[in-house]
């Protein structure tokens, strides 16, 4: 029997619209012995039956079906089903894009892709700098919060069984590539946009920010930290958390004109960013007296700092 060359997992909820659609755009990938991971979390628009006639498609389509445990459940089922030498990740409502050109040269524990975004019929693509990974760190956050741009190693997923945290339904991602980036010896940065993320779709990573959002993010962020003392970029690595934990308050548009979160990144100023934050964020709470914000956005620097 072939080898697996990569295993794309896919968490499939309720998005019956796109996953053909997806799935089709897959096996575009004619360069590398593939396989598809369809894991069915519990929907109940149809999507599941159509997994199944997928399966019928395509050989090397494994369907799964499970009850709604979401998507790091899912993606975790998914893992324990690969058998290829690389694992990624896709949501049911995107797909990839011009996969056919894609080159892996096998020796690297990571490859990190570019993203396109589509609103609408309107693509735009995620330039990343790739000069350094602490500058991608801070000036392009999506480089390391998903886990759809990158293909990891499944070798060094098994031996230090790393899977997503089912306790955490945000920054789920982020944790599983810090996890990784820890055991890794190796990437490589290919600035080519495969991964088309579907802004209007009904994907796994579309989250609304709630006070529990953000005491989730404050959560994770511990976790991160912890996994992250022995490596060698931690400082880097603890400045780009900040960023990231204090990203769903500023986004808020209740809360905040995302323009500054922009400009301050974008600039790389990450300590004014950091001290805007404060000057602002607290003037605002006190307007709105959102005191449950307020408390997460305290405790959030606590942690942080």
């Amino acid at each position: 029997m072939r080898q697996i060359d990569i295993s794309f997992i896919i968490p499939v909820y309720n998005c019956s619209k796109y996953i053909q659609d997806c799935v089709k755009s897959i096996y575009k990938c004619s360069k590398y012995s593939i396989e598809c991971i369809l894991v069915d979390d519990g929907s109940s628009d149809g999507s599941g039956e159509l997994c199944d006639e997928i399966e019928k498609e395509y050989e090397t389509v494994i369907v799964v079906h499970k009850q709604n445990g979401g998507v790091s459940s899912a993606r975790n089922c998914g893992i324990e089903k690969a058998s290829g030498r690389y694992i990624t990740f896709v949501d049911g409502d995107d797909y990839l894009d011009n996969i056919e050109e894609m080159f892996l040269t096998t020796d690297k524990d990571l490859y990190i892709f570019g993203m396109q975004t589509l609103e609408g019929n309107k693509k735009k693509q995620i330039e990343f700098s790739h000069k350094t990974i602490q500058e991608d760190l801070i000036k392009y956050p999506v480089y390391m919060n998903s886990v759809c741009n990158k293909f990891f190693r499944r070798a060094i997923i098994e031996k230090y069984n790393i899977r997503f945290d089912e306790q955490q339904y945000a920054t789920e991602d982020l944790m599983f590539v810090m996890n990784f980036l820890v055991h890794s010896e190796s990437l490589k940065n290919v600035n080519r946009p495969y991964y088309v993320y579907r802004m209007d779709g009904n994907s796994a990573t579309h989250k609304e920010f709630t006070r529990d959002t953000a005491l989730n993010n404050v959560n994770a962020a511990r976790k991160i930290e912890n996994i992250l003392r022995e490596s060698n970029d931690y400082d880097s690595f603890l400045r780009y958390l900040r960023i990231k934990t204090a990203f769903p308050f500023i986004m808020n548009k209740e809360c905040f004109d995302p323009n500054l979160y922009r400009k301050c990144v974008k600039s790389g100023d990450v300590w004014t960013f950091d001290a805007r934050i404060d000057k602002i964020m607290l003037s605002i709470f006190a307007q709105i007296k959102a005191d449950c914000f307020l408390k997460a956005y305290i405790e959030l620097r606590s942690v942080l700092r």
